[in-house]
């Protein structure tokens, strides 16, 4: 949730998720680089405490992942 405000910004009982990328097929990586070449470059500060590798399906016909491996970033 974006509020244009530096600091933290979180709801209560909510956990902030980023996703950089999925996929579910091979392919050519040129099209997509082509394609975010166009898009303007924006910058923001984020703490990051740990990252996960999830397992992502839609076997429910929603979105559902599960942790796969964690690791936990110190200071």
């Amino acid at each position: 949730m974006a509020s244009g405000h530096v600091g933290r910004v979180r709801r209560p009982g909510a956990s902030a998720r980023l996703s950089l990328a999925y996929t579910n097929t091979d392919g050519p990586a040129a099209p997509l680089i082509e394609a975010l070449s166009s898009v303007p470059k924006i910058s923001a500060d984020a703490l990051i405490t740990s990252c996960q590798l999830i397992i992502l399906n839609r076997d429910e016909g929603m979105y559902v992942w599960e942790p796969y491996a964690t690791v936990e970033l110190g200071s």
